[in-house]
């Protein structure tokens, strides 16, 4: 959506560009959330991971709702439209964050002890 910016003045003022700025924020919210349902998915397959399964499907749920009130807002423009808009996204970025430190708690190897020079000066 960055090279087609929301048209101002909301669904009555919309021109081509506020069109297809509408049709990628789709489609990026629709991907955004097979991805995050997808690695829950996948992550229930491990039982170490199950629980970001877990955390998955339930950021996956807030995505969903507040994505939806997101686009309600766009046709309606009521009042808390921009709040909708950024708790879908802030939904999102919540569930990276986890996700990735979660991740790289686990991947990241310990370094082997520091063994003491015996003998030497």
């Amino acid at each position: 959506t960055l090279f087609f910016p929301e048209d101002a003045g909301g669904l009555d003022a919309i021109g081509p560009t506020g069109t297809m700025h509408i049709v990628f924020a789709a489609l990026s919210s629709l991907a955004t959330m097979l991805t995050m349902l997808l690695l829950g998915l996948w992550f229930q397959t491990d039982p170490a991971r199950r629980r970001l399964g877990v955390y998955s499907f339930l950021s996956v749920l807030v995505v969903f709702v507040s994505g939806g009130l997101a686009a309600y807002g766009v046709a309606n423009a009521p009042p808390w439209a921009g709040l909708a808009e950024r708790g879908a996204i802030g939904g999102f970025l919540q569930w990276l964050l986890v996700i990735s430190w979660q991740l790289s708690a686990v991947a990241a190897p310990s370094a082997p002890p520091v063994q003491p020079a015996v003998g030497r000066a």
